[in-house]
């Protein structure tokens, strides 16, 4: 069971009905996500459930980005010698 209730993020959330529906079978309270602490956009995409899952997304992507590890020299001489990678 849900007890916060249901976000519509989206353009899906502006569909006809999408709210009614989303209570109906959910039964808890539904409303549209608006993105937040949002910087960089202009005013009129701020405050837009439109774009929510979008900006979701990109943050989403931002926290599990790998970061790039450097070969040690070691590596480098070895694959400037035998070419590829050597591990």
């Amino acid at each position: 069971p849900l007890s916060a209730g249901v976000l519509l993020v989206g353009g899906g959330s502006f569909l006809n009905g999408a709210h009614d529906l989303g209570q109906k079978i959910f039964n808890v309270p539904c409303k549209r996500a608006k993105p937040y602490n949002v910087q960089g956009t202009a005013m009129a995409t701020k405050n837009r459930p439109l774009y929510a899952s979008l900006i979701g997304a990109v943050r989403y992507a931002a926290s599990v980005q790998k970061s790039v590890e450097k070969p040690s020299i070691w590596k480098k001489f070895m694959k400037l010698v035998w070419g590829g990678d050597y591990e």
